[in-house]
């Protein structure tokens, strides 16, 4: 088996510790910096949201730079099986991605949409949650969300 020869084990386990230090950098700054910002706190968010995605994406990308480098086959491969088995969630992360970087909405903003209507509690990368009339949590796919024609009823004043 020459193709698995090439495989960087020392590589992916720089690359995986690199991501866990990126995702506990995050995770303090997100519990523990973000909300003690009082002045221009939704601002700094938006920023704070774009910073966090580009990073993410240019680390994925880099390792993906050094796969294809190590071992073209068993990376492309690996590739194709990654994006058909899980379609639907990386399209609902790239539909994620629109919604935070195009900043149509917030959470908190009161939304309507033929199949649910009601004030966003979050935005997530993979997944939008509502709360409706009824006080009901509803978890949208932010996929159907861009697909949807959603009206705003009410802008949130700060």
């Amino acid at each position: 088996m020459r193709t698995l020869e090439n495989i960087p084990v020392s590589d992916i386990f720089t690359f995986l510790v690199a991501g866990l230090i990126i995702a506990l950098v995050f995770n303090i700054i997100n519990s523990y910096i973000i909300p003690f910002i009082k002045e221009r706190q939704a601002a700094t968010l938006k920023w704070w949201q774009r910073i966090q995605i580009i990073i993410w994406l240019l680390f994925v990308a880099l390792f993906y730079v050094r796969m294809l480098q190590s071992n073209i086959i068993v990376t492309v491969i690996l590739s194709l099986f990654l994006f058909e088995v899980g379609f639907n969630y990386w399209r609902n992360v790239f539909a994620g991605i629109l919604i935070k970087f195009s900043n149509q909405f917030r959470a908190g903003d009161i939304i309507s949409a033929d199949f649910a209507q009601g004030q966003l509690s979050a935005i997530n990368l993979s997944q939008t949650k509502l709360v409706n009339d009824k006080g009901e949590l509803v978890v949208i796919p932010n996929s159907k969300i861009r697909a949807a024609v959603l009206k705003q009823l009410y802008k949130k004043i700060k």
